[in-house]
């Protein structure tokens, strides 16, 4: 069974709760920097995500910090200049 449907939709009221707000799920997806139709299909179950996406939401979960399968820290791009709390991951160089 896959639960990561559940444990996003979770990450998501979490999330509007940490700003304070009612956010869109275009809010969200960019937030996570993939698109709205991608993410809709993660909640849904259709998809999951793909390693690449897995470590940008790790990012966001730990504070930016990536760990690889060995434990050790991995480089991750933050963007800090968002208007939200949290930091987002911008795209990799």
């Amino acid at each position: 069974m896959n639960k990561f449907p559940n444990y996003l939709t979770k990450k998501f009221l979490e999330w509007q709760t940490e700003l304070g707000a009612r956010k869109t799920l275009e809010d969200f997806a960019d937030y996570l920097n993939v698109s709205r139709p991608l993410l809709s299909f993660w909640m849904n179950g259709k998809r999951i995500p793909n390693a690449d996406n897995l470590e940008n939401i790790s990012a966001i979960e730990n504070g930016g910090l990536v760990v690889s399968m060995d434990g050790s820290p991995k480089p991750c791009r933050i963007n800090t200049s968002s208007a939200w709390a949290s930091p987002r991951i911008s795209s990799r160089d």
